[in-house]
């Protein structure tokens, strides 16, 4: 097996994908894990990182058609269905997805159905779970990069008294150690138009027993863990975000339960069972599959 091509910000979940190739793979099978060069008859596999729920007026939406979800609170408006390397990801056998709600976002839009049969929910189960309330230094933790997007900016400017933001952590055992020395973390979507909830950062924090503050994501239902998160619109987040450090214990009780824990146990077990069926499907010779992999350069 052999992977490439990806930023370094998802390589946590890269790492996690290929484990669970590694482990799954029908033996034999010939597997690319990316825009790798290869012949024909291997096995490719795509990864989509980008949010897919875009509003209108949203950055790099290209040619990305409506689909038929609609922003809360609107009147006729649709997201876009935004696929990211749509070309690549159609010649791939199995594409890859940290987000349910994106899944069903491209599905439902019936413009892609060359992938929609072939993309699959991985759950990003980055760490072992371990819950305790002891050492957690830091309240309330924000993860921004670029701390100049006018949302985050304005968020850390109204919380300077309550958030701590941390740019520079990027190890996996550091960020097990920043989120295990954590109560709370604030997520909010980066930008007012992209609204794929953020798994890829919330998920890992809820394994490391860190209480989340969301803002309203479209489709959370789907998110199987939502009801562990405590969701608010941008515009009261931080209220609640106090209201909530100052009943700490009682809601930690409340989220972090044996139930819950079985829950996101569960969700690695539903990872494999996928990847290890979608692994074992042949879909090669597919002509479909074989003219867009010659006609974008991914062969030999």
């Amino acid at each position: 097996m052999s992977g490439t091509g990806f930023p370094p910000y998802v390589s946590d979940y890269v790492d996690y994908a290929c484990s669970l190739i590694r482990i799954h793979a029908p033996k034999g099978r010939r597997i690319v894990l990316g825009p790798l060069p290869a012949p024909p008859e291997v096995f490719r596999v795509g990864i989509n990182f980008e949010h897919t729920l875009v509003r209108q007026g949203g950055r790099d939406i290209g040619d990305a058609p409506f689909g038929i979800v609609s922003p809360s609170g609107t009147q006729g408006e649709r997201y876009h269905v935004r696929l990211v390397n749509k070309e690549f990801l159609s010649a791939c056998d199995l594409v890859i997805d940290y987000s349910m709600p994106n899944i069903f976002h491209v599905r439902s839009s019936r413009h892609y159905p060359h992938i929609a049969d072939r993309h699959v929910y991985i759950a990003p189960c980055l760490y072992p779970i371990v819950w305790t309330r002891t050492n957690r230094t830091i309240d309330v933790l924000t993860t921004f990069l670029d701390t100049e997007q006018p949302r985050r900016k304005k968020l850390l400017e109204d919380a300077k008294d309550l958030v701590t933001n941390v740019s520079d952590c990027f190890a996996k055992d550091d960020i097990c150690r920043l989120y295990q020395s954590t109560k709370l973390m604030i997520n909010i979507h980066q930008t007012p138009h992209h609204h794929t909830f953020e798994e890829l950062r919330v998920l890992p924090a809820l394994e490391n027993g860190v209480l989340v503050i969301a803002e309203e994501s479209p489709l959370k239902d789907l998110i199987p863990y939502h009801s562990m998160i405590v969701w608010a619109p941008y515009e009261s987040i931080l209220e609640v975000a106090r209201d909530t450090l100052s009943r700490y214990d009682e809601v930690w009780s409340q989220v972090f339960t044996p139930k819950n824990k079985l829950l996101l146990e569960s969700l690695h077990v539903q990872n494999e069972t996928s990847i290890r069926q979608h692994l074992n499907t042949n879909v090669h010779g597919l002509q479909f599959l074989r003219e867009q992999r010659h006609r974008i350069g991914y062969i030999q």
